[in-house]
């Protein structure tokens, strides 16, 4: 089960929009911060090349990078990773499409974000997308 999604900015390390769908508890301000910090690390190390999956023992952190946007989730080791990212750039490329436009001039406003919510949940068919 995907437990649960962010959806950052990442020159900002901003969480916009976060989804719990499971029994995972985490401040999605403190996971933005470190997940943003986290990539820059890897990418320094690995001369650009993009971080995809953080192994956290009982979960993986699973991330897709595209056009200033993180989407990242906490997923079950027994799911399927090839589906939780597919299901991860799927949100993120319909998060860029919806809000690039807004993204532009933002102004830290997070209510825009909102309607988004019934998009993810419809993505990640509520967490369960990426179950085996």
């Amino acid at each position: 089960m995907i437990q649960a999604l962010y959806i950052l900015v990442a020159d900002s390390g901003l969480c916009v929009l976060d989804r719990k769908y499971g029994e995972a508890e985490m401040d999605p301000n403190l996971i933005s911060g470190f997940l943003t910090a986290l990539i820059s690390f890897g990418q320094e190390l690995s001369s650009g090349n993009r971080v995809h999956v953080i192994d956290f023992g009982a979960f993986d952190i699973c991330l897709s990078l595209k056009n200033n946007i993180i989407v990242a989730a906490t997923v079950d080791k027994t799911d399927d990773g090839n589906a939780a990212m597919a299901v991860l750039a799927d949100v993120n490329n319909h998060f860029v499409k919806k809000y690039s436009g807004v993204l532009q001039n933002w102004d830290g406003n997070l209510e825009p974000f909102e309607s988004f919510n019934a998009i993810v949940d419809d993505i990640t068919k509520n967490g369960k997308a990426s179950e085996m």
